[in-house]
């Protein structure tokens, strides 16, 4: 494939071919490396400084670098004899070393590029001047050596590849704020279905849902009075008896409200039947505080009094439930006192009078035995449902449908294939991109000034990458349908016309042509009328009448009726004799093809013309296909001139909209009507509406 090539070569350096010659790396030619031997001499021969300052002048290069190309040694200004060397000889050595370690190495040796007539014959040793100061100046790295008049040899162009660790011009773009903002806007339509979609179903689903009402009651934990006297007793030994009337922990308070027990004495609190006291256990919340010793009951119910009566009856229904279980332990332990006090002897005086006297206090204690749970705030009826809330609902949903939205986001995007930067595409391809052509350039109809200047830049930029070529055949190729390939070649073929070209229009779209329609010509027996020899050449182009400069002419050759065998007619003999004959007739011969994706019929084309230009559309054109055109280039050997990218945004195409909207009321469109300012952009546009 000929043109710009993808790959860097192995010594570091980016090739620009312009001929039709490959480069092949290799050592330096015979001739050169001859050369050189002639002008440096044996080394015996050679003066004390002269060899020096060679010394000097072929000192190694730095490690990862090749040795760069050697300097000619200065001839001698002295005898052989003569002490040391002069103070303009030290000056030039010292300059030839700083130029050596200076100069990059070349990628590869070349045949030079100037004929015998212009090298002249080999300069003799004595004659080897040394190069003035002023000339000694390493080659910079963005340095191409221009062609010169005189040159017969075809020439390569060099750039040098940049240092390891800079960024190159394949290296992908820093991503930044504005590029996450890129892709958002991008996905604009995505993120707002998310973002408005969710709250608004949370919003639903809390509205519609059942008002629950909610109410607290706060109880107190003390613990129980006179609570030494069961321990003094001796009777009650067990862990149970001793938490249940000394110091009773608030856990196991919380733990004995959730119990069955405490259940059913709400239920009877409540007027309620036995069988739903498992169902009030689950309206309930019981919160402990063991720092505090509080306990919060808190009831859930469809109406706030409920709700309130339900926390109150469980508050109350602790206390009961308490007293009860410490009546029953102080029974125990009356029962095990009266046990004892028949067991003794009848002159065991003393201890009987200690039995009795705690068997006092017990029936004392038990007559003032409560629970140990003290409400301390009762429960009150809610003016307000606790749930639904359907703005704290919304705004949890927003919260939420941000977060999915975002992520949908970034899924999508990490899924999609299509081509989004015009960067993309000259990585992909490798080619440059010549032009970018804004989107309402399809729109059909009147077409802004900026459609215009796309293809006016499409104009200088094949000029200006062809400068060492002549271009006369075009190829204009796109992948697949609705690429563009169609509108680039008319407005390509418009632009140079306007620009005082004769130029041929060729529609080479055998299957679905669409120039003819476009331009309001007819189809007539067209290409396919001349590839069969139905009709002759000269009676099937159209003048279409331009407006532009001296000698601009513009010619259409439409496809004609569809023949049954396009690809056949597309790469027969007679073809190649058409454009033989049509290249002479003009400056340029423009061919609008087939995408050549979906059809072969263009490949037969692509090295039979001066070059190729492919048309992409920007948003549209996969990954993988622009990986397969590049492989199609590749195998039909022909000149690919770059890309076009159409589809762009007009900030895009033209990044300047500061100088975009001064720039459209000077610049006529491609048609050379008159120029006309742009409706209803800038101040003046808004002051003529306001007026009305």
């Amino acid at each position: 494939m000929r043109g710009f090539p993808r790959k860097k070569p192995r010594d570091g350096l980016i090739i620009f071919p312009t001929d039709e010659r490959r480069v092949e790396s290799g050592p330096p030619s015979a001739d050169r490396a001859g050369r050189g031997r002639a002008e440096s001499g044996p080394a015996s021969e050679r003066p004390a400084d002269q060899g020096r300052s060679s010394r000097r002048t072929a000192a190694p290069a730095p490690p990862g670098r090749e040795a760069a190309r050697p300097v000619k040694p200065d001839p001698p200004t002295a005898p052989s004899g003569s002490e040391g060397p002069s103070a303009s000889e030290r000056t030039a050595a010292s300059l030839a070393a700083r130029a050596a370690q200076a100069q990059p190495p070349p990628a590869a040796s070349l045949p030079s590029s100037r004929g015998p007539e212009a090298q002249g014959p080999p300069r003799p040793e004595h004659q080897v001047s040394p190069r003035p100061e002023h000339q000694v100046s390493p080659r910079s790295e963005h340095q191409v050596s221009p062609r010169s008049e005189h040159q017969s040899a075809p020439q390569e162009l060099y750039l040098t590849a940049l240092p390891s660790g800079s960024d190159s011009i394949t290296s992908p773009p820093p991503v930044d704020l504005q590029t996450y903002l890129r892709v958002l806007w991008r996905r604009k339509w995505l993120f707002l279905a998310v973002v408005i979609l969710v709250p608004v179903a949370a919003y639903l689903y809390s509205a519609r849902g059942a008002k629950v009402y909610q109410a607290s009651v706060l109880m107190e934990i003390q613990p129980p009075s006179d609570a030494s006297v069961l321990t003094q007793s001796g009777v009650v030994a067990t862990d149970q008896s001793g938490g249940l009337l000394n110091n009773q922990s608030v856990s196991i308070a919380a733990r004995l409200i959730q119990t069955s027990g405490v259940a059913l004495a709400a239920a009877r609190h409540l007027s309620l039947p036995p069988s739903q006291a498992d169902s009030l256990l689950g309206d309930i919340t019981v919160t402990p505080d063991t720092t505090t010793g509080f306990i919060t009951v808190t009831a859930s119910a469809p109406s706030g009094q409920n709700a309130a009566d339900i926390a109150n009856a469980f508050g109350a229904a602790v206390n009961s439930v308490q007293a009860k279980q410490a009546v029953a332990h102080v029974n125990d332990a009356i029962s095990g006192l009266v046990s004892q006090l028949g067991a003794l002897p009848a002159n065991a005086r003393t201890e009987r009078n200690q039995l009795t006297g705690q068997l006092q206090r017990l029936r004392a204690l038990r007559a003032a035995q409560s629970g140990n749970a003290q409400i301390i705030e009762p429960a009150s009826a809610p003016g307000a449902p606790s749930s639904p809330r359907p703005v704290r609902s919304t705004l949890l949903g927003l919260l939420i449908a941000v977060l999915l939205g975002l992520g949908l986001v970034a899924l999508a995007e990490r899924l999609d294939r299509r081509v989004r930067q015009p960067e993309d595409f000259e990585e992909l391809t490798g080619l440059p991109v010549l032009s970018s052509v804004p989107r309402s350039a399809f729109n059909g109809g009147s077409q802004p000034p900026i459609v215009a200047e796309a293809f006016r830049s499409l104009r200088a930029s094949l000029d200006f990458f062809n400068v060492d070529r002549e271009v006369h055949s075009i190829v204009v190729a796109g992948g697949r349908k609705g690429d563009g390939k169609t509108l680039v070649s008319l407005g390509l073929a418009r632009a140079c016309a306007l620009a005082g070209r004769d130029v041929i229009l060729l529609d080479g779209d055998l299957r679905r042509p669409m120039i003819a329609s476009r331009l309001s010509l007819s189809a007539a027996a067209g290409l396919a009328g001349v590839l069969t020899g139905r009709a002759e050449l000269a009676d099937e182009l159209q003048d279409v009448p331009v407006r532009g400069r001296e000698g601009s002419r513009l010619r259409v050759l439409a496809a004609g009726k569809s023949p049954a065998n396009p690809s056949e007619l597309l790469g027969s003999e007679r073809m190649t004799r058409l454009l033989e004959e049509l290249e002479p007739m003009c400056d340029l011969v423009i061919i609008d093809t087939s995408p050549l994706l979906a059809v072969s019929d263009a490949l037969p084309l692509l090295d039979r013309t001066s070059g190729t230009l492919l048309v992409v559309r920007l948003g549209v054109t996969q990954r993988r296909d622009l990986r397969h055109l590049r492989k199609l280039l590749d195998a039909a050997e022909g000149t690919a001139l770059g890309t076009v990218v159409t589809g762009a945004s007009e900030r895009g195409a033209y990044p300047n909209e500061y100088y975009l909207l001064d720039y459209q009321t000077t610049s006529g469109s491609l048609n050379g009507d008159a120029p006309t300012a742009p409706a209803g952009r800038g101040p003046l546009a808004l002051l003529d509406r306001w007026r009305g």
